[in-house]
């Protein structure tokens, strides 16, 4: 077991490595959490941060042993902790399976691994935690399996790493990616990795843990009289669940199956974003795992040092940086595909730099050998086949818009710009950690400045999912007549919320029921309150500021950043671009008539010039071309001395005209 040790007697030597500082509220280190808070509270001395307050009454940190690696490698931190030379030895206990003793070594005694402790490794994307996997444990296991002639391995569960790690190595074979691929399997690592062979390591989706938990339980001696198949169980991407709980229903019945099967396995979790899981993951080993325990926390610090950070308020601010930024490589995350494809459209559109070099991920692109291809080069610069003719090449890609489907397991290397729209602080580190940094690589990150409304909408939209578990508890589990009325039938449109928030599962009798995700309904008890208080400070924000200010500087703490007006491109290009617009209205206010074909390309361009300058118009944040009505308010609205008319002519139609007041 790793020994609780505070950490208070650092060496010299070790203090330069591990330059952590002595947490305030606890004898740890601290923790990301609690020194970006400093950094905001040291920039913001009168500003409140609502993310804070759960900290000071029930730090998640006091539930784990605190290990501080410093700047270290994964494998150098974790050092030989898990070099557990023990093979244990089991005896039949009625139903149960008991370890009886082990052969070697008691591992309470020091510092190493033992399934009665989950080791958690908080480390940011790119510190080799793969290295420590393929060239540390493998290697232990294979070592450990010639000499006690066992045949154990390690499994590997992550977030929808195991399609496309598959599909590297049909490519590999110059096999095309097809729509019947498996996913509920189990594969041997050898499938993906040459490293050592199938004999060591198994992985698996947690999407698909469920349909094999059944025979995972009895190859770990659930029911036999054998030692488990598995001695270590990887949990990669261990934020999935938290993250994906909002959207798969199953999150917390795969953690409860996880650690009541591999109860007698040593589980180490892995994330670049840990604090929002914390909690979860310790309640349910407390809970299913053979006894309650503290964990053991391999703390990484992190380094954004490579990062240039920039800000801005609407995607339009962007188009003119993205077109002229020569040959440089952009990864864009949006909403939803729909947005991404409107976006792609909107970049070839406007900017012919651009034209035939976006590329938007679909529901299609697992199949698509363009994108195949980027995964498996781990780059997005390549040349697009053209569909017609599969001879004719493309231009290369400059840019890739994805949605956050892509946030786990796949990584692009060779990229310059990441911009990243969403308020959490989960979600924006996992998609920052998709570009991989080589030594002496600069990023630019682009974060979004967030409006009053943006966050009405979130909050409203979790409001909706809050009273869909309060009706399913108080419906007889969802069995009464005005639940099923209410969230189960109607359109098409209604039913597809219901499939994320609630699942099915067959209970003894063979008979159908559904479950409500326990870590959903616990995430946004806590999620309500917290956007409740950003929407508070927003609009408590003196006009002097722009909407959203004090949280995007909040956002900026995350990385060690402080605002800066001169990276804020809402203010830097707002006087040049309403230049621009004057001159563009001042052009069309000589009298001409616009008819009805002159009139798109008119309000293409006005949209452009007016979103650049002022922001989106209204709520809807759509990339759509203001209609007559709107450009009348908006002209009026920001004082501007032109005016707009429709004006009929019986000969040649209604026309408009630009006038200046």
């Amino acid at each position: 077991m790793i020994n609780k040790d505070r950490f208070r007697t650092l060496s010299e030597e070790a203090k330069k490595q591990y330059s952590f500082e002595k947490c305030y509220l606890c004898d740890l280190h601290e923790c990301e959490l609690i020194s970006s808070y400093k950094l905001h509270k040291k920039n913001n001395p009168a500003s409140s941060n609502h993310s804070y307050n759960s900290l000071e009454n029930d730090c998640s940190m006091q539930r784990w042993v605190q290990v501080p690696c410093g700047k270290a490698r994964v494998s150098d931190g974790i050092g030989d902790h898990y070099k557990v030379n023990t093979i244990h030895r089991y005896k039949l206990n009625g139903y149960r399976v008991e370890r009886e003793e082990d052969e070697l070594i008691d591992c309470k005694a020091i510092n190493k691994w033992e399934p009665s402790q989950p080791v958690l490794i908080s480390a940011q994307t790119g510190r080799g935690k793969n290295y420590f996997i393929e060239n540390k444990l493998l290697p232990y296991i294979r070592e450990l399996n010639h000499e006690k002639g066992t045949r154990q391995k390690v499994l590997i569960l992550s977030n929808r790493i195991a399609l496309s790690l598959q599909m590297k190595d049909r490519l590999k074979q110059g096999v095309r990616y097809q729509d019947d691929l498996d996913d509920s399997k189990q594969y041997s690592y050898a499938e993906y990795n040459n490293v050592l062979g199938a004999e060591y390591a198994d992985v698996m989706s947690y999407q698909s843990f469920l349909s094999n938990a059944a025979s995972l339980a009895d190859k770990q001696g659930k029911h036999k009289k054998t030692a488990p198949k598995h001695l270590f169980v990887i949990l990669d991407e261990a934020h999935f669940f938290t993250s994906d709980s909002l959207f798969n229903p199953h999150t917390s019945k795969i953690l409860r199956h996880i650690t009541a099967i591999f109860n007698e396995t040593i589980r180490v979790y892995m994330t670049a974003t840990p604090y929002e899981c914390l909690d979860y993951i310790m309640d349910y080993e407390n809970k299913y795992a053979l006894e309650s325990t503290i964990g053991a926390f391999y703390h990484f610090q992190r380094d954004y040092s490579y990062l240039d950070i920039k800000y801005y308020s609407d995607f339009s601010e962007l188009k003119d940086i993205i077109g002229n930024s020569g040959n440089d490589n952009w990864l864009i995350f949006r909403d939803n595909i729909q947005k991404g494809k409107e976006l792609k459209e909107e970049l070839e559109t406007d900017m012919d730099s651009l034209n035939g070099r976006v590329y938007a991920v679909s529901a299609e692109s697992k199949t698509d050998e363009n994108y195949q291809k980027m995964v498996v080069e781990e780059r997005i610069d390549v040349v697009l086949k053209n569909k017609s003719n599969s001879d004719e090449k493309g231009k290369k890609v400059r840019v890739l818009v994805a949605t956050s489907v892509i946030d786990n397991g796949v990584n692009f290397r060779n990229i310059q710009h990441v911009v990243v729209s969403d308020m959490s602080r989960v979600k924006v580190l996992q998609m920052l950690g998709r570009a991989r940094v080589e030594k002496g690589q600069r990023v630019t990150l682009y974060i979004k400045r967030h409006n009053e409304h943006e966050v009405q909408r979130r909050i409203e939209s979790l409001c909706a999912r809050q009273n869909a578990y309060h009706d399913f508890k108080t419906s007889k589990d969802g069995k009464d007549a005005w639940f099923v009325d209410k969230y189960l039938l109607g359109d098409q449109q209604d039913s597809d919320k219901p499939r994320h928030w609630l699942a099915t599962e067959v209970d003894n009798r063979n008979n159908p029921k559904l479950y409500i995700n326990e870590i959903a309904d616990s995430l946004i008890g806590a999620m309500v309150p917290t956007y409740e208080a950003i929407l508070t400070e927003m609009q408590s924000s003196g006009s002097s500021r722009l909407p959203g200010q004090k949280y995007l500087e909040y956002q900026l703490s995350w990385f060690g950043h402080k605002y800066k007006r001169t990276n804020d491109i809402s203010l830097v290009d707002k006087e040049a671009t309403k230049k621009k617009f004057i001159e563009f209205l001042d052009e069309h206010a000589d009298g001409r008539k616009m008819f009805k074909d002159e009139q798109p390309l008119f309000r293409l361009e006005f949209t452009r010039l007016h979103d650049a300058t002022f922001g989106r118009h209204g709520p809807n944040s759509e990339r759509n071309k203001y209609g007559l009505d709107v450009i009348k308010k908006v002209l009026g609205k920001h004082d501007i001395t032109f005016d707009i008319q429709s004006i009929s002519d019986k000969q040649n139609g209604t026309y408009w005209l630009i006038v200046k007041r």
